[in-house]
């Protein structure tokens, strides 16, 4: 009798809906992977996807119609991962099998972050504006906070037992006070630029329902982010411009029609209980630096 091989690479995504464009993204998942490497599908979706697609065959798959959110669904996702590489991709990202190798071929597990493509714009982890938002780094010449929850390499251990990704953020930003997270421990994460995935990007917003939910968590995490994360000093440097584009993001919302939500948004953002980090809190020093040009 043959012992099975534990895989040498996990891939995890989590899913929630959008039926009609995995069906053209994962069969490239399908095609990319192979026997050393396992896929672990965390699903949130209202009604299994699994009852649309073909995910049982080839990957391992759990639904949790709960949704406890992507931070939980990601958490989940390493807790069954039998290998101690994790490869964390949206599913509405097309896979190669040149990348998979790619990532299987990295001297270590990082953390690492990979490069996508969304409209035409290659963006490379997350990167934080010196007012306090999180945004997509575009610019390789911008500090690289942590890597995207879009395309991230990294160990099973560092997310299992060291710094789970933020549970309490639900969706949208948490990878980016992951970030943070990580920077307050000395873990650097550094960009692996061999590769550049084309990503759909969109489809959980692509109804207003959607857009309101955007618009009220986002700014919501923002804040929360702000509050778990900074010292005081840290906040008083930059509470002033945090503040002020909070409420000229507010003006925009108007124009596109979601500002009830965003203010709902503002409002929890300031109340909801945030827990301490297990860590330093980041300070004026380590913003500076994490905010400013990246240095060669």
């Amino acid at each position: 009798m043959t012992d099975r091989r534990e895989p040498s690479l996990t891939i995890v995504s989590v899913l929630y809906g959008g039926a009609a464009v995995l069906e053209s993204t994962l069969p490239t998942w399908r095609d990319a992977v192979e026997a050393s490497v396992e896929v672990v599908f965390v699903d949130h979706s209202p009604e299994p996807l699994k009852a649309h697609l073909d995910l049982e065959s080839w990957a391992r798959y759990v639904w949790n119609p709960d949704n406890p959110g992507f931070a939980a669904g990601v958490n989940n996702g390493v807790a069954l991962a039998e290998s101690e590489r994790i490869f964390l991709l949206n599913p509405d990202v097309y896979l190669t099998r040149s990348a998979v190798e790619s990532v299987m071929s990295l001297p270590d597990s990082g953390p690492y972050s990979v490069a996508l493509r969304t409209d035409g714009i290659d963006h490379l982890g997350v990167e934080y504006s010196w007012w306090g938002f999180c945004r997509d780094r575009v610019d390789s010449e911008r500090f690289l906070i942590g890597p995207s929850g879009g395309a991230a390499v990294f160990s099973t251990s560092l997310v299992r037992d060291e710094v789970p990704f933020p549970e309490h953020l639900f969706a949208w930003g948490e990878d980016a006070e992951w970030g943070l997270l990580l920077q307050s421990r000395g873990i650097e994460t550094r960009a692996l630029e061999e590769i550049t995935l084309d990503h759909i990007g969109g489809h959980s917003v692509a109804n207003p329902a959607g857009q309101r939910l955007k618009a009220r968590l986002l700014v919501r995490n923002r804040i929360a982010t702000f509050r778990r994360m900074l010292s005081a000093p840290a906040k008083c440097f930059i509470a002033l411009p945090f503040f002020a584009a909070v409420a000229a993001n507010g003006l925009r919302k108007v124009r596109q029609g979601t500002s009830a939500a965003y203010f709902r948004g503002v409002m929890q953002g300031l109340s909801m209980e945030v827990p301490a980090p297990a860590t330093d809190r980041i300070s004026v020093r380590q913003w500076r630096r994490i905010t400013g040009r990246r240095v060669k």
